[in-house]
């Protein structure tokens, strides 16, 4: 968790992974009515919000349950949260290399690559 929050603010970390990423893609953007059945969030004692004082964004948590990484963020920077979380999960448990019988670490076949919006 720590090493893909430090990664998210890397501006090298899509460009180290981007030949492992499947395509990503998203959904239609919603209908203004859809947004407007949307009710914001508010900050509260335990979730703070995405922002820094200064204006800043913070990086998602990267929460892990047992053997998956579940992870919400915008459009804008969803390319950057997904590369962070795959590649922090390689450079701990290595990348996957045949010749040395590492075996790919990301489940692939439990990887959602269409993200819808919230």
């Amino acid at each position: 968790m720590s090493l893909a929050r430090f990664l998210w603010s890397q501006t090298s970390t899509i460009s180290r992974v981007l030949r492992y990423l499947p395509v990503i893609l998203t959904s239609p953007e919603p209908t203004p009515d859809k947004i407007a059945q949307f009710t914001p969030a508010e900050a509260d004692s335990i979730n703070k919000g995405v922002f820094n004082p200064d204006g800043s964004r913070i990086p998602p948590n990267f929460d892990h349950h047992v053997d998956d990484c579940l992870y919400v963020d915008v459009a804008k920077t969803l390319r950057q949260t997904i590369a962070s979380s795959v590649l922090a999960l390689y450079l701990i448990l290595g990348f996957l290399d045949p010749s040395k019988v590492i075996q790919d670490c990301v489940s692939w076949e439990k990887f959602t690559t269409t993200l819808s919006h919230g």
